[in-house]
């Protein structure tokens, strides 16, 4: 097996030494070429100075066109089309030997790549996440010999790098890429030589640094074509007004807007609403239901909450808006009493936490490890603060009680006198004055109130363990000796 560099070169690229310079330190030498269609004396120096054979394509440049006629110049069994711009890992041409004798049907060698920006390796994006993903795959040893597999990987966008690609050459045919594209050629060929005989074989390691700059290729049509798109846009947006004022509707009639249409949408849910509610409450299955008293302040309860939500957004300002609509929810929340001992555990379990800082001296960010060390502590601080009362038979409601706002506010003080001195006692804001729309209020008052009812349902039936423990916890906790005391029945 053979090997071949080919590095189609266009202009006089800065970063084309680096890359020559990283091919001629492969650990295993391979052919290389310079082929170019672009022919200058910079070219061909570097060519001489790096041992590369200089190719020269006559006619007009174009990126199909260039590259066939590279694959047309090699003469390894394997080529890979080395892109000017980026820069070979050292051992790339060992790891494909490797891979050709471990798979002799080898048709296609791909490897991953990080990118390189600004002249530094930038982070894994997302992007080549999902890349990775969608190269599972070929990973597969019956996938990777299939045409379905080769191609499943390729079905939602192209995750194969490239300049990374080294083809075999009896396989591809004659020019077998496309000169009438300018985009994705890769993508294009790839896809048709997923039918031809042998595996693929994808190595995950970063064989390759992939550069992104403002003069690549890809770059450029990819500019050209985001340029083109908000050229579209800003044509539709103009032929949309234009249509507006059009006489597609007769002169004197309003066309239908989206504040219509969603008007009208709501006055059709209330009519039907109202006629469900008569026809279901007068003799209906509901009537009982709907002619109770319990009924009435349900929902004379919903009508209320609704009106302070909405009067809230719209005449409270929005920096003071979150304010208000907490408000709004904690008095909700005391006439539901079981959300309101939901949100009180959740309050004496963060003390927990914040105490358990406190003992532990952490004064770093904030993060679920740091938070569960804390809650132990915290709860183990208060378990043996309750266990040496009671030792000592002391106890009662009111004594417990003391303690955990004792608790509490040695939780939650010192971070916020921490929190004052560093900002020097300056609590002033920006408070912006945007109050919402009408449409807006009635939204997200709509959206509160029904999460504020669903939630509040969670008092309305009490399971026989919870009524069993409540009515036994009075004397465990209140008989004035602490919790140790044995029970007299």
């Amino acid at each position: 097996m053979t090997h071949s560099f080919a590095v189609c070169a266009y202009g006089d690229s800065p970063y084309l030494e680096a890359c020559l310079r990283s091919l001629v330190r492969q650990s295993v030498p391979s052919e290389r070429l310079l082929c170019t269609a672009t022919p200058s004396a910079f070219l061909k120096d570097l060519a001489k100075k790096y041992g590369f054979r200089y190719c020269v394509r006559e006619g007009k440049p174009g990126i199909g066109a260039d590259w066939n006629f590279a694959l047309s110049q090699a003469e390894g069994s394997f080529v890979t089309l080395a892109h000017q711009d980026d820069v070979y890992g050292a051992h790339y041409t060992e790891e494909l030997l490797r891979a050709v004798k471990r798979y002799p049907n080898l048709a296609l060698f791909t490897s991953d790549a990080r990118i390189l920006k600004n002249g530094a390796i930038q982070r894994r994006s997302k992007a080549e996440c999902v890349k990775k993903l969608l190269r599972l795959p070929l990973r597969l040893p019956f996938f990777k010999s299939t045409t379905a597999g080769k191609r499943l990987s390729l079905r939602l966008g192209n995750p194969i790098v490239c300049p990374s690609c080294a083809y075999r050459r009896d396989l591809l045919g004659v020019s077998p890429f496309s000169t009438s594209l300018r985009f994705v050629l890769d993508w294009d060929l790839l896809y048709r030589f997923a039918a031809e005989p042998g595996s693929w074989f994808v190595s995950e390691r970063p064989l390759l640094l992939y550069r992104i700059h403002g003069g690549a290729a890809t770059a450029a049509l990819t500019e050209t074509m985001c340029e083109r798109r908000k050229r579209a846009r800003c044509s539709g947006a103009c032929g949309r007004k234009k249509l507006r004022r059009s006489s597609f509707a007769p002169t004197g009639v309003p066309m239908l807007t989206t504040r219509v249409k969603t008007g009208g949408l709501l006055l059709l849910a209330l009519l039907l609403s109202a006629l469900a509610f008569y026809f279901l409450g007068d003799d209906g299955f509901f009537a009982a239901q709907f002619s109770s008293e319990e009924t009435g302040a349900m929902f004379l309860e919903i009508g209320v909450l609704f009106l302070l939500l909405f009067v809230a957004a719209r005449r409270v300002k929005s920096c003071q808006r979150g304010i208000a609509n907490a408000l709004i929810c904690v008095i909700f929340a005391a006439r539901h009493l079981a959300l309101f001992s939901v949100l009180i555990a959740g309050l004496w379990l963060a003390a927990l936490a914040l105490i358990g800082r406190e003992l532990l001296g952490d004064r770093e960010r904030l993060t679920a490890e740091r938070a569960g060390r804390g809650f132990v502590l915290g709860a183990a601080a208060w378990i043996v603060l309750v266990g040496l009362l009671s030792a000592l038979h002391l106890g009662g409601t009111r004594l417990w009680r003391i303690l955990a706002l004792l608790f509490c506010g040695a939780a939650f003080l010192p971070p916020l006198f921490r929190y004052a001195k560093e900002k020097g006692f300056a609590f002033s804001y920006h408070c912006t004055i945007r109050r919402e729309t009408r449409t807006e209020s009635v939204l997200s008052a709509a959206t509160v109130t029904a999460v504020l009812v669903q939630l509040g349902r969670m008092n309305i039936a009490i399971d026989y363990d919870s009524l069993r423990y409540a009515l036994r916890s009075p004397f465990v906790l209140d008989n004035g000796r602490g919790i140790l005391s044995r029970s007299v029945r």
